[in-house]
C-alpha cells in the first residue's frame, strides 16, 4: 500500500492558510479493491463552489473510458444588440484648406 505521507503533508500546509479552501482526492489502486480518501476544508459560504465540484464529478462519472483531454473554459456569451463599430485603420486623411 502506498504511503499517504505526501497527502498528509500537503493537507497540513493547506490547513495553515486561513483563507484557502481545498478538496484533495487520493485514489489508491489495490489488487482486490481500490480505495479513495477525500480530504476537504470549505467555508460555510462555499456551497456554490461545492455544487460546482459535485456537478464536475458527476460529468466525469458519466464519461466513458479514460479522459486525457483538458476541459476548456466555456466561451463567454455574446451580448445581444449592435456589434461594435470597427475602428478605421491607417493615417487619417489630410484636411483641405
Amino acid at each position: 500500500m502506498p504511503s499517504m505521507d505526501f497527502a498528509y503533508d500537503l493537507i497540513e500546509k493547506l490547513d495553515e492558510e486561513a483563507s484557502v479552501d481545498y478538496m484533495i482526492l487520493v485514489v489508491r489502486k489495490g489488487a482486490n479493491q481500490d480505495k479513495v480518501d477525500l480530504f476537504y476544508k470549505f467555508d460555510a459560504e462555499s456551497k456554490k463552489t461545492l455544487k460546482q465540484v459535485k456537478d464536475t464529478i458527476n460529468t466525469i462519472i458519466l464519461e466513458e473510458g479514460d479522459s486525457e483531454r483538458k476541459q476548456k473554459a466555456k466561451p463567454a456569451k455574446k451580448k445581444r444588440g449592435k456589434p461594435a463599430a470597427k475602428k478605421k485603420r491607417g493615417r487619417p486623411p489630410k484636411k483641405k484648406e
